[in-house]
């Protein structure tokens, strides 16, 4: 069918609203065509398509003839009250190209290819206008077909004359015309149902198609509604096996809290017995006190193991003044004093540079085998006072062949940091190869303090990954007397520039707590950076001012502080009193080792119990002051052990 916007004399037949069934149509159709005849009107489909072209005339004599003489190839057939010719193609003459069909009421209908007839309008409208002026005929008939009528009605005839008769009844006469315009209107509409069937094959087409995409469709969501339904059966069966997860989680969660529970009761219960200690000693040290303020009942008396190791010939005449004042000079004439001076003294072994042979001097006291994160590490800095060696280790294996004599010497101190780039190959075998660098470090090094660090948090493993291994090296290092844990609880992801390397202003937080724990200080305790030249001298036996540790017990109890503090010349931060006398040890004392009397090894419970327990007051002029560690010393590192095992324990 040709659209509207092909034509150019054809004016389309538009309805106007208030016309809506098919009887006001016609009625307006017929109207129109009355009003503008011999004007070509396309009559559209519902659509918008044209359907066919339409005119009314008064001459449709006239127009069969033009239209018959306009056309080379035509056929002309007899229809129902009009006419009927087949434009036929020139170079087809079997094709029909344009069907028109003329009535005699002057409708012309043209259906087909209405493109040609179109253009062709005015020149036919030309033709049939001569035609019209033409002299008329009287003997002028029907044009001849070559076929016989397509429909039942026999063909018109406008010559026939009516036989003469009686006046015809205007009613009938009416009626008969009204028929007529119905039947007109009946073979229009059967024209239009024979094109509508003839379409009929492609809408079946176009429909099967459509049905077929439709069933497509289907057939798609059928299979996503039962791929949804497998979904939504795999997701319930998830979230059943995260539900019966969460209950194991919810046991393992109580099991844990009634271990919590337990751990705290034993914690409370070493926190009585630690009370108990620290009682004992302030009434020891109260009971010293006393007998140091009463000389007449501290003259001549002789502990068991004093008397045993020096015969009562050989002890010289004491003086109270030998015991309670810590400036009075000792005699030179006594035998012990010679013994004396063969010993070292403590504070001789507390310088740790005067007192070394020339020999080992070229040799590293203290040991840094490190990862990547020591990149920004000044050892020198680190520790001023010693000869630091600072050696890259990257994994634990390179740590295993480094943990030799001859490749280290005999160090004062070892602080290792290595196996975060053992992580993505091994995973949690890290323990196992972490635990063999401290059971080597421990054997080769017996008389070292070893100092193990924590792995860092890393942004590309899971953060209960590193936990583990961190429980299981601080377990390892526990069992080891040697060893000890630094622990980097303010270290995590937000402190790596990357994946694994911290941000250089990180460093010294590292550093610092590495350097706490080889030094053995306390890391809540502030730092005291002057010069040992601008220290103030520390008070001989009870301080003035508040304790520096935060110890609850030490603050109620003052006077049980110690009287040789750990190291603290590594810092350059403390001097020993120059006005303290030397401590004197008896013959029978062996001198203890440099490296044990700068960092002594931590005791366990029932040791630090033992030694609590022994005597801790002598009344020889021997030996004025206690020369072993104090004895809060030690339960500071009890409590400092038992508060690792619990935070450890917490956090599995």
């Amino acid at each position: 069918m040709a659209s509207t916007t092909a034509c150019t004399e054809a004016v389309p037949l538009v309805y106007p609203q208030e016309v809506k069934n098919d009887s006001a149509r016609k009625a307006y159709k017929l109207k129109l065509l009355k009003d503008r005849p011999e004007t070509l009107f396309a009559d559209l489909y519902k659509s918008g398509e044209v359907s066919n072209l339409i005119f009314l005339t008064d001459q449709p004599l006239a127009w069969h003839a033009a239209i018959s003489a306009h056309y080379p190839s035509v056929k002309k057939e007899g229809i129902c009250n009009g006419w009927k010719i087949k434009i036929k193609e020139v170079e087809d003459p079997d094709t029909v190209m344009t069907t028109v069909n003329m009535y005699k009421n002057g409708t012309v209908m043209v259906q087909g290819n209405l493109t040609p007839f179109e253009l062709d309008f005015l020149l036919i409208k030309e033709r049939a206008q001569q035609e019209k002026s033409a002299p008329t005929d009287n003997n002028h008939t029907l044009p001849e077909t070559d076929t016989t009528p397509t429909s039942g009605c026999p063909a018109a005839d406008p010559e026939k004359k009516e036989p003469t008769g009686p006046e015809p009844d205007p009613q009938l006469d009416r009626a008969i015309t009204d028929l007529k315009v119905k039947f007109i209107e009946l073979e229009r509409e059967l024209v239009q149902l024979r094109e509508l069937i003839s379409q009929q094959p492609a809408q079946d087409t176009r429909v099967q198609q459509d049905s077929s995409a439709i069933s497509t469709e289907l057939t798609k969501l059928r299979q996503d509604r039962d791929s949804n339904r497998r979904e939504l059966s795999t997701v319930r069966t998830e979230v059943r096996e995260l539900q019966q997860d969460r209950e194991s989680h919810m046991a393992r969660l109580t099991a844990l809290t009634e271990e919590v529970r337990e751990l705290r009761e034993e914690r409370r219960s070493y926190r009585r017995e630690l009370t108990a200690l620290s009682e004992e000693l302030q009434e020891r040290e109260r009971v010293k006190e006393q007998l140091d303020s009463h000389p007449d009942h501290n003259q001549n008396p002789v502990t068991p193991i004093e008397s045993s190791q020096n015969p009562p010939t050989q002890q010289p005449p004491s003086t109270p003044s030998s015991i309670s004042s810590p400036h009075a000079n000792p005699t030179p004439r006594s035998p012990p004093i010679t013994q004396m001076n063969t010993t070292p003294s403590p504070q001789t072994n507390t310088t740790p540079h005067p007192s070394r042979p020339a020999q080992q001097r070229g040799k590293p006291d203290i040991v840094i085998l490190i990862d990547s994160n020591g990149k920004f590490i000044d050892e020198n800095k680190l520790f001023p006072t010693h000869t630091v060696a600072k050696i890259w280790c990257p994994n634990t294996q390179h740590a295993m062949d480094l943990l030799s004599e001859q490749q280290l010497g005999s160090p004062s101190h070892i602080i290792i940091h290595t196996g975060s780039n053992d992580l993505r190959s091994q995973q949690e075998r890290v323990s196992e190869s972490l635990r063999g660098v401290i059971e080597k470090a421990s054997t080769t090094f017996p008389n070292s303090r070893v100092v193990m660090s924590t792995l860092l948090p890393r942004k590309d493993l899971h953060p209960d990954t590193i936990h583990r291994i961190n429980s299981n090296m601080s377990r390892d290092c526990i069992l080891r007397p040697n060893v000890h844990l630094a622990h980097h609880p303010t270290l995590d992801i937000n402190c790596l520039y990357d994946h694994v390397h911290l941000y250089k202003n990180t460093v010294p937080i590292f550093a610092r707590t590495l350097k706490d724990v080889a030094l053995n200080r306390d890391q809540s305790t502030p730092r005291r950076r002057s010069s040992p030249a601008q220290n103030p001298l520390r008070p001989e036996r009870h301080p003035t001012g508040p304790p520096p540790r935060q110890h609850p017990w030490r603050q109620d109890h003052p006077h049980l502080l110690p009287h040789h503090a750990p190291l603290r010349s590594h810092q350059g931060s403390y001097d020993y009193p120059q006005a303290r006398p030397e401590p004197l040890l008896s013959p029978g004392v062996p001198p203890q080792p440099q490296r044990r009397e700068l960092h002594p090894d931590p005791l366990s419970y029932a040791q630090a119990v033992k030694r609590t327990a022994g005597p801790t007051l002598t009344t020889t002029t021997h030996v004025p002051e206690p020369t072993h560690t104090p004895p809060h010393d030690e339960l500071r590192d009890i409590q400092q052990m038992l508060s690792l095992l619990c935070s450890h324990l917490i956090g599995q």
